[in-house]
């Protein structure tokens, strides 16, 4: 399977540095571009998705939109966005719309940390993701019905997604990568993760026969449901992109404040007089 991991484009919130987690923040103008570029990109460089999830805020959701809309007609008719709570950002509690710092400089973050959602809660909700909708997919994938699945959401939602899926299906995993990508940055709770940011990657489910069964009980690991009597299932997960932005190379932003503004559908911008054209058939 196929696995698109992709961060939201820019928000009024990101612009002037202030923090949205659960607010439903709005795209800038140069957000939508860099959707609208990100969707033109992922139909050129991947096989149309089979399945679209996004957070169910809207900076996520327009942005899942711009790759649903820039596939191919027969394809976009077809295939919906998801949008789900359990994909939302961290919520910040008393500190959603406030600026990262005060005036003296001081992060507010650390302050106001005993407010906000525990990263304990929001690795549970990114769980109740995978095992709900990523799983029967991968297991689906193991009958040769080949996916290519995106997942639109946030900065933090994400790497904690990445988190989970690296600690393996019942702690068994393997992680590779192309030549030339550090993971280990990436992996961090510091690591960037930029708007409309790509992670690309090839996920296999298998299963582990159990060779070393007295092992296994000995560490209380059981198999998940649905594995055959006998075998754990093992993630197998091969990176081939981290954190790309290629298709903003050409991105400039509009100038005279525009591009910083929220995102209003009547605004006409160039890209909407020269619009994509449709694969041939």
């Amino acid at each position: 399977m196929r696995l698109l991991l992709i961060r939201h484009g820019e928000t009024v919130d990101n612009v002037a540095q202030n923090y949205a987690g659960s607010k439903d923040s709005q795209l800038t103008s140069h957000g939508m571009l860099q959707a609208k570029r990100l969707g033109q990109w992922v139909a050129t460089n991947f096989e149309a998705p089979t399945n679209i999830f996004s957070s169910n805020l809207q900076r996520a959701f327009l942005t899942a939109e711009s790759i649903r809309l820039a596939q191919h007609s027969d394809v976009s008719a077809n295939l919906e966005t998801v949008q789900l709570p359990e994909l939302q950002e961290k919520d910040f509690g008393l500190l959603e719309g406030a600026p990262y710092r005060r005036k003296s400089g001081e992060l507010l973050y650390h302050t106001l940390s005993d407010e906000m959602e525990t990263n304990e809660h929001l690795r549970q909700r990114i769980q109740k993701f995978i095992e709900r909708y990523l799983l029967p997919l991968l297991r689906s994938d193991m009958r040769g019905d080949h996916k290519t699945v995106v997942v639109v959401s946030h900065g933090l939602a994400l790497r904690a997604l990445w988190r989970v899926l690296s600690s393996g299906m019942n702690g068994t995993q393997d992680i590779t990568a192309q030549v030339g990508l550090d993971l280990t940055q990436e992996n961090g709770d510091q690591g960037k993760w930029s708007n409309t940011g790509v992670w690309s990657m090839l996920l296999e489910l298998c299963h582990q026969p159990l060779d070393e069964l007295e092992h296994y009980l000995n560490e209380n690991v059981a198999p998940s449901s649905g594995t055959p009597v006998g075998s754990l299932e093992r993630l197998f997960i091969h990176v081939t992109a981290v954190n790309s932005t290629e298709h903003l190379a050409t991105l400039t932003r509009t100038k005279g404040g525009i591009g910083s503004a929220a995102y209003d559908q009547t605004q006409k911008t160039l890209e909407n007089f020269f619009p994509r054209q449709s694969p041939a058939s």
